[in-house]
């Protein structure tokens, strides 16, 4: 069996596999389809890391709450200016 290759400029290859996958998952969009849809992309990745922010925020809050019984906002200005914000 012969195993053809997509060859783009620039020396990159796709196989078979990778174009069929790519025509089953885009094949009937559009160009606006498809540059609406990298941009749902990418605010959903950025959305994904706030939440994940926030969730560290929230455990490092109650981490500070358990321990002290109130929070003090010394050691949370200083780990919130660790973190670069």
């Amino acid at each position: 069996m012969v195993v053809q290759w997509l060859m783009l400029p620039g020396s990159m290859e796709f196989s078979p596999a990778t174009i069929h996958r790519w025509k089953s998952k885009y094949g009937g969009m559009t160009l606006s389809e498809l540059k609406r849809l990298k941009a749902l992309e990418e605010e959903n990745a950025r959305l994904k890391r706030i939440v994940a922010q926030q969730a560290l925020d929230n455990e490092l809050l109650k981490e500070i709450n358990s321990k002290n019984g109130k929070p003090s906002c010394q050691k949370i200005n200083s780990e919130v200016s660790d973190r670069g914000e």
